[in-house]
């Protein structure tokens, strides 16, 4: 009896260590599979040592398994649940598979495919359901444009508002929206249609910035919707991201009976995951699907931007962040700027048109920032103020607020004043000539302008080389 226990506990031991030689087996047989070819057939051969087999026996294996990872026809076929996965994945929108394709990825490895048959099985599968189509321009009918706010907020089209930080470009928005969904005043004193806004914001709280300026510019907070969360197939919920989800918004939209302004704050967020947003090749491609749902829903979608730090006195297009791509897919492109000095003439901030190719560029509408206090419960918040209009080209509007002068229209005179009483009696090193025009208060920036005006020269001084000089052209030593 003993003898008859002690066997089959032999037999069982045997077992498991057949059964895990097994697994190890198959372990090195996908990674050969997976190895570079110049590794492959030293690997066979210790495999072979290694488990007892032949190499034949191994390259066999392997060869079954190298199928398996392009796709073959041979008998170890990708699992049903490989096939069923791929179909649910393939059909979604390609901004979807962008954002889903990592987790993909990890599954389809797990079947023991790679990516670059995934890829190519991809590529495949959009290929046979892609077609051309072509329309006779005799068969197209021309029809207008058709405004939101006429010459600035086209239905179907993006445009941009871009500025720099302190320009109040969110409350901007949040004002267009308002004198949508209230059907008010745009800031040319045209009345606007009243309709249904979209607001996704990524920077501000909806509870305690984004409605209570909405309230305070007289927004009709019935036509306004805030997109929130989005519920998974599982149940989860998790925050709206416009760079995924707005294709996801067909049934909401038809809920609240569609939407005329869709504002995306900030519009790079609207970039699909995985495309870099200052290549412009992937930034159209990563914005393609924000134009057509512009298009699908006949609605304005307003993106707010951002300028480019250190950038001023440039062209404003240049200064957009991010590629090119954002103002070429712009139809309309729009800048907020803020006036660097409040004693100059003209309103403080200014919304400006940079360019549209739907109308006469330039011009645009003064404004401010005002301050105010809502009642029950008492909160301090920022509206926006219209003020005139302004008129000319939007690059030399922009210079101009941006321009910081000099306290007093001498200042450059002063300077070159202070420069020539110096150096009227001889060269003088820049050392000594720096900290006297830093006591003296002159700013650097004005002192080289007023050194450019005086033609003064910088020579090395002939005894210690190392000693720079500066001079009038009537003292120059050679």
């Amino acid at each position: 009896m003993l003898a008859h226990l002690a066997q089959q506990k032999r037999k069982r031991i045997s077992g498991a260590a057949v059964m895990t030689q097994g697994a190890d087996y198959i372990k090195e047989i996908a990674s050969i599979a997976k190895a570079g070819e110049m590794y492959r057939e030293a690997k066979i051969k210790f495999v072979a040592e290694t488990f007892h087999k032949s190499e034949d026996e191994v390259r066999a294996a392997v060869d079954k398994a190298l199928e398996v990872l392009k796709g073959g026809n041979g008998q170890n076929k990708s699992p049903d649940e490989y096939q069923k996965r791929f179909q649910e994945f393939a059909a979604q929108p390609s901004h979807v598979r962008g954002s889903r394709f990592k987790n993909f990825l990890n599954f389809a490895n797990g079947c023991g495919i790679d990516r670059e048959t995934v890829e190519k099985q991809l590529r495949d599968y959009d290929r046979k359901l892609c077609k051309v189509a072509i329309v006779c321009a005799k068969d197209i009918k021309p029809e207008p444009v058709k405004w939101l706010w006429k010459g600035w907020l086209a239905r179907g089209k993006i445009e941009i508002a871009a500025g720099t930080k302190g320009d109040g470009k969110t409350t901007l928005g949040l004002s267009l929206a308002s004198t949508v969904s209230c059907g008010g005043k745009w800031p040319d004193s045209t009345i606007a249609e009243m309709g249904k806004v979209l607001i996704w914001s990524g920077e501000d709280g909806a509870a305690d910035t984004i409605i209570p300026r909405l309230i305070a510019m007289g927004a009709d907070l019935n036509n306004i919707f805030i997109l929130s969360t989005v519920t998974e197939r599982d149940g989860e919920k998790r925050p709206f991201d416009p760079s995924t989800d707005l294709a996801a918004l067909e049934d909401t939209i038809a809920r609240i009976g569609g939407v005329d302004l869709v504002i995306i704050d900030p519009f790079v967020s609207a970039v699909t995951r995985g495309k870099n947003s200052h290549n412009n090749a992937e930034t159209r491609q990563g914005l393609q699907h924000v134009v057509d749902f512009a298009e699908k829903h006949d609605c304005a979608v307003l993106g707010i931007h951002h300028l480019t730090k250190g950038t001023v006195g440039r062209d404003p297009l240049d200064r957009v962040t991010g590629s090119l791509a954002f103002t070429a897919l712009a139809r309309i492109v729009l800048a907020t700027v803020t006036r660097k000095e409040s004693e100059s003439e003209g309103p403080p901030r200014m919304l400006l048109r940079v360019a549209s190719n739907l109308g006469p560029s330039g011009g645009g509408f003064g404004y401010d920032i005002e301050m105010t206090i809502l009642h029950e419960p008492a909160i301090e918040v920022s509206r926006i103020k219209w003020l005139e209009e302004v008129e000319g080209d939007a690059h030399e509007l922009m210079a101009e607020a941006e321009e910081v002068k000099d306290k007093s229209d001498s200042a450059l005179a002063k300077a070159c004043e202070f420069l020539r009483e110096i150096l009227k009696v001889g060269p003088k090193s820049a050392k000594e000539m720096e900290r006297r025009f830093a006591d003296a208060g002159h700013s650097e920036k004005t002192i080289r302008r007023a050194k450019a005006e005086l033609k003064i020269k910088s020579f090395r001084n002939k005894t210690t080389p190392e000693v720079w000089m500066w001079t009038l052209p009537e003292h120059e030593p050679f």
